[in-house]
């Protein structure tokens, strides 16, 4: 007679427990039926990991991530950087006898010294590396970064070690080594027999400062302009203004009253222009650029200082899976603007292109390598924050020769939540499209640390604080707009 009760009470307890499982995964994604609706199916198929996002505490869009097999960030090299009495390891056709490296063979033979013990070094801040010891025999230095490192080769710097240490110029090698990874320093051993007390490995950088440069500011509503020529002019002295990067459209000859007024004031006027899609469609971007060097072949006064590309390629929802393509296709765009327009080319980046490795280098270099100026959007409110994400661009642009300008936001920036999920082939926290996720991560990004808006009393101290990059270019403002100077 106690069964049919005990019945009903498993399925109501099987119930609750059903709702209280289906409510708790629920909550773990906010808003679950409108990202539910939003995704993008095959995307999602490819996807081992996504971030669905969330601005203001509404949801805005879902970030797709491939499957990959993803290397430890290397440590930054803030500079001066000391390593005391490392410890080499020997390799090769030798071995050691009473202290002293003796050869065995015919193969290479030496030390290698570790410069981090859990990940590659940064060193694209530092200018030279100094060895101090004591060396007997003759011994050659190398240095391997990640990809030599795994594939046990490194790059020879045709330094001879003295009996005392050497000395090197890192921006020898920033085209022969990728110096955000670097991982060991590498001694090879040319003479029958040698010895090595390595007492210290330190890297420097000279910290001088850039001469203080006009600020720089970008200007996307063109409409502002034709009319208004002075007007726009006077705005921009009187912040200080020395340079305007301006939003052009296919008719980039009637800005010209305005790029002449600007510079009967010093100031120059870049043309402006960028969209995702132009990676996939990058004719009117070429046409564009082609109509701006015309210009300025047959101008007879103040013409256009140059031509900047704001592209963002990774914007388009399905960089995440195709990255290669993406890149590949962004990097040849970059240099058929270069060779189409022969004038100055200024190339906008986000900060976090130093952790995408493409031709054997970071595609921050490869920018830099093709751009005549780079401008990083290294929107930070805080000094310190501010160098941590700049320095890899500064400290490249200075071994390249190539000036680095550093943008500012000024515009109202929401706090946004990534909630990031991963795939799993079991039962997991959230079903998304008939498969299962496991959340990984919950983080927030304040969007008073990116921006400087309501805080613009702040900015004077702010752009005061010395740069100390002989690359460092000036500021560059986001934007005219929100500078308030269109009102």
């Amino acid at each position: 007679m106690n069964k049919l009760p005990i019945y009903y009470i498993l399925v109501v307890t099987y119930i609750f427990a059903y709702l209280t499982v289906v409510t708790c995964r629920a909550e773990l994604l906010q808003q679950h039926s409108l990202v539910e609706s939003s995704v993008k199916l095959d995307m999602l198929r490819e996807s081992s990991s996504i971030d669905v996002v969330y601005s203001d505490g509404f949801f805005s869009h879902t970030e797709y991530q491939k499957k990959t097999d993803v290397s430890t960030r290397p440590e930054s090299a803030l500079p001066p950087h000391v390593i005391e009495k490392p410890q080499g390891t020997l390799f090769g056709a030798c071995r050691v006898v009473k202290g002293v490296l003796k050869r065995t063979g015919t193969g290479s033979c030496g030390l290698v010294f570790r410069l981090s013990a859990s990940a590659p070094l940064n060193l694209a801040a530092v200018d030279s590396l100094e060895i101090a010891g004591s060396f007997s025999g003759r011994w050659r230095l190398a240095i391997a970064d990640l990809s030599g490192y795994l594939l046990n080769d490194n790059q020879s710097t045709d330094i001879i070690i003295g009996p005392k240490g050497a000395s090197l110029d890192l921006a020898t090698l920033v085209k022969k080594v990728d110096l955000t990874k670097v991982m060991s320093l590498v001694f090879l051993l040319d003479s029958s027999e040698g010895s090595a007390s390595l007492e210290q490995i330190k890297f420097s950088q000279s910290l001088l400062a850039a001469a203080p440069k006009p600020h720089g500011i970008w200007m996307w509503n063109n409409r502002l302009v034709p009319g208004h020529e002075e007007e726009v002019v006077g705005h921009l002295v009187s912040h200080g203004i020395g340079r305007v990067y301006l939003q052009i459209d296919d008719d980039p000859g009637r800005f010209l009253l305005f790029v002449e007024a600007a510079g009967k004031k010093g100031i120059e006027v870049f043309a402006l222009d960028g969209d995702p899609e132009y990676v996939k469609n990058p004719e009117p971007l070429l046409r564009r650029i082609s109509k701006v060097a015309n210009l300025a072949r047959s101008a007879s006064g103040v013409t256009f200082a140059g031509f900047q590309v704001d592209i963002e390629p990774y914007l388009n929802k399905d960089f995440g899976l195709r990255k290669e393509y993406y890149v590949s296709a962004y990097l040849d765009l970059l240099s058929r603007l270069k060779e189409r327009g022969g004038i100055p080319l200024s190339v906008v980046v986000p900060f976090w292109f130093d952790s995408i490795q493409v031709r054997g280098a970071t595609l921050l270099q490869k920018v830099i390598e093709v751009a005549d100026e780079l401008v990083v959007m290294s929107y930070r409110t805080n000094s310190a924050e501010l160098m941590a994400v700049s320095m890899t661009e500064l400290g490249l642009g200075v071994k390249l020769g190539k000036p680095v300008r550093l943008g500012i936001e000024l515009g109202r920036i929401p706090d946004e939540r990534h909630v990031e999920l991963e795939a799993v082939s079991a039962p997991g926290d959230i079903q998304l499209a008939g498969m299962w996720w496991k959340k990984k991560g919950d983080y927030t990004v304040s969007g008073d640390r990116i921006s400087f808006k309501n805080r613009k009393n702040e900015l004077p101290a702010y752009m005061a604080a010395p740069i100390p990059f002989r690359s460092f270019g000036g500021w560059v403002l986001h934007s005219y707009e929100e500078l308030g100077l269109s009102n």
